[in-house]
């Protein structure tokens, strides 16, 4: 996967990354290369934490996971925390993939998105 960072980095029209469903247990360092990603979908993967070099990622407004209880929802509570405060310009965002309830998701005083699945249309 880092190769894989090196490789695309320089993309200025990449916007857009989704790596769901990639069965990723963690992301490399070098994510915080990708200084132009506004979106990144890592949904539907085995993640426990965000690395911390994430926050690097200047243009990031989006980080987004699936609403399933052994994606976000399990991490514990000081990880959860972490992974929001290390996107300071852009949100948490767990997707509602099979309609379910929308809103937001109390986290102690923050809170993260719950949104409808609507990342591909």
């Amino acid at each position: 996967m880092a190769d894989l960072i090196y490789k695309i980095k320089d993309l200025r029209k990449l916007k857009r990354l989704d790596l769901s469903a990639c069965q990723l247990d963690s992301l490399p360092v070098q994510v915080g290369l990708l200084q132009h990603v506004a979106v990144l979908n890592l949904s539907n993967n085995h993640l426990t934490s965000l690395p911390n070099s994430i926050r690097d990622m200047h243009s990031l407004r989006e980080v987004v996971f699936c609403q399933y209880e052994e994606e976000f929802r399990q991490w514990p509570r000081e990880e959860k925390l972490r992974a929001v405060a290390l996107v300071p310009h852009g949100h948490v965002i767990l997707l509602d993939c099979f309609s379910g309830v929308h809103g937001r998701y109390r986290l102690g005083k923050l809170r993260v998105k719950v949104t409808e699945h609507k990342l591909w249309q």
